[in-house]
């Protein structure tokens, strides 16, 4: 029933972040300048232990803890090494030999595997396969029947290294920056050195009336079983992530768009090279220009070039085509607008120029109607 619950809020957990998932994505321009991952993070986990199959007869419920490292090798692929320590008690109704040993069973081990990423946002979920040997150390223990000294089943001493596995996923949920919050379920099992037990079938030693012949039962034998190390973890913890991060360059095809053109373009030309003799604002229709003379050039700074120099209102050149309204609308420019505008504004103020000649001309050709 337990392992059932875990399952349960492990799909629930899953549900909730594929959800949030589609939220964050539209939040996420493709422009952006994404930091990437950070190679390495280190897993500190605490969790309860559930023994499985016939293992789940002698031990009670145990803890597990552990410490994970990871390395990066992709976005979505990645090498786990961890080491784990889990410890069991034996269930009140098993038997132990009387010596100075614990009497708990306890297994280290240290194993290493791949592991595959799914960044989800703020949430990360990862499914790995890990491989190593597993340290199993317990006493010798054995379970009597019911007020009575009659043994049932006996559990040799066990002391050896196995071959195990586990597999499981885990997921992880950003609170800052390199700190998260770590959440796994995992199934390990032995792959060799089962753990030897003796049973004796009590069934054939009941009377007709239902009650036990001690007798016929001690004289019962024993046989011979075994059962391999199997185990259900679910650990909670924290995730810490170091080392270098790197930069993802910009997609290059919002260089080539609107985006890029939004920056300013400056001139690298020395203030003496320009003497602000020619133009400074043409049209192509009226031809109209403003010669603006540099008064603060001693004192110039070179390369300058944000802020155009105050204008000397004294010297005009304006074309005799132009008309009075637009010399008097150019002369009078604000000093913060003669600063260097970004190729998107000249361009957006040239069709906002245009507009208005379009709608000039057609307000002229009604008059003429008239």
């Amino acid at each position: 029933m337990k392992k059932i619950f875990f399952i349960l809020v492990l799909v629930t957990i899953v549900c909730i972040v594929f959800a949030q998932d589609n939220k964050l994505n539209r939040d996420i321009r493709p422009n952006m300048s994404l930091q990437k991952a950070q190679p390495y993070t280190i897993d500190f986990f605490n969790g309860l232990s559930f023994p499985q199959g016939n293992l789940n007869t002698f031990l009670k419920d145990g803890f597990n803890s552990g410490v994970l490292i990871h390395k990066r090798f992709g976005k979505k692929l990645s090498v786990g090494l961890s080491a784990n320590y889990s410890q069991y008690n034996h269930k009140q109704s098993t038997g132990l030999n009387p010596n100075p040993q614990r009497h708990e069973l306890s297994t280290t081990s240290f194993d290493i595997g791949p592991q595959y990423n799914l960044n989800l946002g703020r949430f990360t979920l990862e499914f790995y396969g890990r491989s190593g040997l597993s340290i199993v150390n317990s006493p010798q223990s054995f379970m009597m029947y019911p007020e009575t000294d009659i043994m049932i089943t006996s559990l040799e001493a066990y002391k050896s290294t196995a071959l195990t596995t586990r597999l499981g996923a885990n997921m992880t949920a950003k609170i800052v920056q390199g700190l998260k919050l770590y959440f796994s379920s995992e199934y390990i099992t032995s792959l060799n050195n089962d753990m030897n037990y003796q049973t004796r079938d009590l069934s054939e030693a009941f009377r007709e009336d239902g009650t036990l012949d001690f007798d016929a039962a001690n004289k019962l034998p024993l046989q011979n079983e075994s059962l391999s190390l199997s185990m259900f973890n679910v650990n909670f913890g924290v995730r810490i992530s170091f080392g270098k991060s790197r930069k993802q360059k910009p997609n290059s095809l919002y260089q080539k768009g609107g985006i890029s053109d939004m920056s300013p373009v400056y001139e690298t030309k020395s203030v003496q090279s320009r003497d602000w003799l020619e133009s400074d604002i043409q049209r192509k229709n009226n031809k109209l220009a403003l010669n603006v003379q540099d008064t603060n050039k001693p004192t110039r700074t070179y390369h300058s070039s944000v802020i155009a120099p105050e204008p000397d209102m004294s010297k005009k050149l304006v074309d005799a085509k132009a008309n009075p309204i637009d010399e008097d609308s150019f002369v009078s420019i604000p000093r913060e607008k003669l600063k260097l505008k970004s190729k998107a504004q000249i361009a957006k103020e040239r069709r906002k120029m245009k507009r208005k000649e379009r709608r000039a001309k057609r307000t002229a050709n009604l008059k003429g109607l008239q």
